[in-house]
């Protein structure tokens, strides 16, 4: 993967979207065949994701995520930022161009944890939908906080809140 500067703005634009990005067309292409991309639980957690990010695992199963991509592409460009920490247990979020938030449980540590976002630290307010982006699945409406069980050195990400418009 490269980063990119938009061009003929040197390393900052004159919006948030504008500035440096990664550039996934530029992901090595591994040939891997669709079906052989291992589950969740074994790409796309943690530690394994850091070490697969440039294996055609990795790459073949990132690229045919459209959710995921989307967050990653999402037009308004605002970063995401930690808003909570519990020992090995972190939880980050960005803001979304449609007005739902990305929302990711991380978990560093060596034991399953359970990790839990409250609508409060997102500003959030009434029962909000959750879809998990990584599986493809809708985890219903939640009231005040959405929980997870997250691997060791693993990471879940949702999307909280209904697109707006």
């Amino acid at each position: 993967m490269f980063w990119s500067a938009p061009q003929g703005r040197g390393s900052r634009g004159k919006k948030p979207g504008d500035r440096w990005k990664p550039r996934l067309d530029t992901f090595r292409r591994g040939g891997v065949p669709a079906a052989s991309v291992p589950p969740r639980t074994e790409a796309f957690t943690g530690r394994s994701q850091r070490w697969r990010f440039f294996d055609g695992y990795f790459t073949v199963a990132l690229l045919t995520n459209d959710e995921v991509l989307d967050v990653n592409q999402d037009p308004l460009g605002k970063p995401a930022g930690r808003i909570a920490q519990d020992g090995p247990r972190e939880v980050w979020a960005r803001p979304l161009a449609d007005g739902a938030m990305a929302v990711g449980l991380f978990n560093r540590g060596t034991e399953p944890a359970a990790v839990k976002v409250k609508w409060s630290d997102l500003k959030l307010r009434g029962p909000q939908p959750v879809r998990d982006l990584w599986l493809h699945r809708d985890a219903g409406q939640c009231d005040d906080s959405y929980e997870a069980t997250v691997p060791p050195h693993g990471t879940v990400l949702v999307k909280v809140g209904a697109a707006k418009g």
